[in-house]
């Protein structure tokens, strides 16, 4: 299948990438800072101008002599944008002038058969157009003096920007299964996401909080497309100290509510943490489709009831996901990876299930005269029947004479029993309870 354009926005660190990445969005998609390096990346996301469609994709400053660590990782990102890309946003800072990095960097870009627009940015007014003239130094025609801050000259850089575009043959599928890859810092959320994908689309590296944006990526798995939205892990809030962290943390929180399917990462080997049942209970709360994924499996000493017992503990703190199907893997060795888009696939079939009204109330009579409601306020509490109203979630309504007065236990046993009948791994519930009269 044919795909949308690609642009990419490149350029040494701090200099503005992601302040046009959002203007261009015309909304805070990634994350801005006036701290370098915030942009650590490849973020992608769907932009338009003038009935254009292109995908956009912002990168971490380049450090062009980056030799090793986290700046070697970024240069080598920003690389693999600008070869994905059909035109490139070349991003420089007129305030600093043009330095040795831009002069590299253009150097590079001259390397590719690619179109290049020069954006010199912050150009606030003519006075600060005028002291820009020296970037004509770098070598391209194309050049625009904008500020992404304010929007000034960003509509002219766009206009020739469309021209310049392939034409795009990609449908918009607005069918395709959203996967947010969320936990604390430092699970594998993004090992996970690169075995997925079947490449190396995000920075993987030992320190905690390395990805510090959301992430969306599209990917085709045995013809089906999912987007996967690998999340900056969410650390506790009396950690979150830099704004930036607490950008990434809002971020996390958008991915769990626009997901179709949530997959809670946990370290085998630390076990569940407290950060770990505050993001599922996120996950509960936004009644998203849910399963976990117990990752660092291959390090952990095992028996025959090492797994058994896992998932106890799990259902022990985490006691509102237990809904949630739980997989061990290994994102570092591969371990059952092939399984989760077949997880993912039945999770999100689950949320669509529909139970016809006969068969559910054929259901609900017995499993109510096992076990009547038990008397309250002095009442004494019947369910007539009940139906499935609603999917994604699924959701059920029921009849009773006195529905205030039904006690939480036993809406968890009903809950229980629709699950041991009809099954709904990894669907959340709705249930409302609705009065009728007895007369």
């Amino acid at each position: 299948m044919a795909k949308k354009p690609i642009v990419a926005l490149v350029g040494r660190p701090n200099v503005g990438k992601s302040t046009l990445f959002n203007r261009i969005l015309r909304k805070r998609e990634a994350i801005v800072d006036g701290m370098p390096g915030v942009t650590r990346d490849r973020h992608y996301a769907e932009a338009e101008w003038i009935g254009r469609t292109f995908i956009i994709t912002d990168t971490g400053g380049i450090i062009p002599s980056a030799q090793g660590g986290m700046d070697l990782s970024v240069r080598e990102q920003a690389e693999i944008a600008v070869k994905e890309a059909h035109v490139i946003i070349f991003v420089v800072d007129v305030d600093v002038g043009v330095v040795e990095e831009d002069l590299m960097i253009g150097r590079q870009l001259k390397r590719v058969d690619k179109q290049v627009l020069l954006c010199v940015n912050k150009t606030d007014g003519e006075k600060k157009e005028m002291g820009g003239y020296g970037f004509y130094q770098l070598g391209f025609d194309d050049l625009f003096f904008t500020s992404a801050e304010h929007g000034r000259g960003v509509a002219d850089m766009l206009d020739r920007l469309t021209e310049l575009l392939p034409p795009c043959t990609e449908r918009e599928d607005d069918f395709r299964t959203r996967i947010a890859v969320v936990g604390r810092p430092n699970v594998g959320k993004s090992s996970l996401v690169n075995r997925l994908c079947g490449s190396e689309k995000m920075i993987v590296h030992d320190a905690p909080g390395t990805t510090r944006d959301s992430i969306d990526t599209v990917v085709t798995h045995y013809g089906k497309e999912y987007t996967l939205i690998d999340t900056a892990g969410l650390r506790k809030r009396t950690r979150v100290k830099e704004q930036v962290e607490y950008y990434s943390n809002l971020r996390t929180q958008k991915a769990i509510k626009q997901c179709n399917v949530s997959i809670l990462m946990i370290d085998a080997e630390s076990g569940i943490l407290s950060q770990d049942v505050r993001i599922a209970r996120m996950t509960a709360d936004q009644r998203v489709g849910a399963m976990i994924a117990v990752n660092k499996w291959d390090l952990v000493k095992k028996d025959t009831h090492t797994a058994k017992k896992f998932v106890e503990s799990i259902n022990e703190k985490m006691p509102f996901l237990t809904y949630a199907p739980v997989l061990f893997i290994s994102a570092l060795t591969g371990q059952r990876i092939s399984k989760i888009y077949d997880q993912v696939d039945g999770v999100k079939e689950q949320l669509n299930r529909r139970i016809s009204t006969g068969e559910f109330n054929k259901f609900l009579e017995p499993t109510i005269k096992k076990n009547y409601p038990p008397a309250s306020h002095g009442k004494h509490i019947k369910i007539f029947y009940g139906a499935q109203r609603g999917v994604n979630p699924p959701t059920f309504v029921f009849f009773s004479n006195y529905p205030e007065y039904l006690p939480k236990n036993y809406l968890r046993y009903l809950e229980n029993q629709i699950r041991s009948q009809f099954g709904f791994s990894g669907a959340p519930f709705r249930m409302h309870f609705n009065k009728r009269r007895t007369d």
